[in-house]
């Protein structure tokens, strides 16, 4: 799976897209098959280390998402948007 990566301090410009092994969330997590993020301010002062939060490297940035839900509890509608801390530029994620 591909997912937007930084390994070091600096701009945005500077992530690379790399392969990284996908989620293996557990029976009660959801799994979101990722289709539009944004990239915002708060992306860009948190790869420049500027953010209250500093993750260890590398991560993946992204406050924002929306997608399918491809896996997890049944929901009675599979289209979700996600507003959460940080790792939300790979082609999936899971909730807990």
């Amino acid at each position: 799976m591909r997912a937007l990566i930084c390994r070091a301090w600096g701009s945005i410009d500077d992530l690379t897209v790399e392969e990284i092994a996908p989620p293996a969330p557990a029976a009660d997590e959801v799994l979101i098959d990722v289709r539009a993020t944004s990239v915002n301010y708060a992306d860009s002062i948190m790869v420049a280390g500027k953010y209250q939060t500093r993750p260890p490297f590398p991560f993946s940035p992204g406050l924002e998402t929306a997608g399918v839900v491809a896996r997890g509890r049944a929901l009675p509608d599979s289209r979700r948007h996600v507003l959460r801390r940080g790792g939300r530029f790979p082609h999936r994620l899971h909730l807990e």
